[in-house]
């Protein structure tokens, strides 16, 4: 994968629906192999174009807890109340989700690759 060459056309979006305090984002966008981007905020992760154009959002009951990961057509997540969650990254559509912690208090993480997904929670008792 190679990077942009030109990085003098910048660009804004506004996250569709989110308030001047909901839209925090929680880290850096994920960058899949064709440029789309996964940009997460606190309650929200959305699919954008290279070009900044929207192209779907997934939303939980719960705050997300932060990045999620992806491996091959999923993207994989967590919420704050310990659920594990697998997205479609065509469609934005959920494909599984389970809850595997008591919640992942201020910080959690989430992994995959090769197959594996890796999910570090608090107290887990499933």
């Amino acid at each position: 994968m190679k990077g942009p060459e030109d990085l003098s056309q910048p660009w804004r979006t506004w996250f569709p629906g989110e308030t001047r305090f909901r839209s925090v984002v929680l880290c850096g966008p994920l960058i899949d192999d064709v440029g789309s981007l996964y940009v997460t905020t606190c309650d929200a992760i959305y699919k954008l174009t290279a070009e900044g154009r929207h192209l779907w959002e997934f939303r939980t009951n719960s705050s997300l807890a932060d990045c999620p990961s992806l491996m091959g057509s999923r993207l994989f997540g967590a919420d704050k109340a310990g659920h594990v969650f697998a997205v479609d990254v065509e469609t934005g559509g959920l494909h599984w989700i389970r809850w595997y912690a008591q919640g992942t208090g201020d910080t959690s993480y989430v992994e995959s690759h090769r197959g594996v997904v890796v999910y570090e929670g608090n107290n887990s008792q499933p």
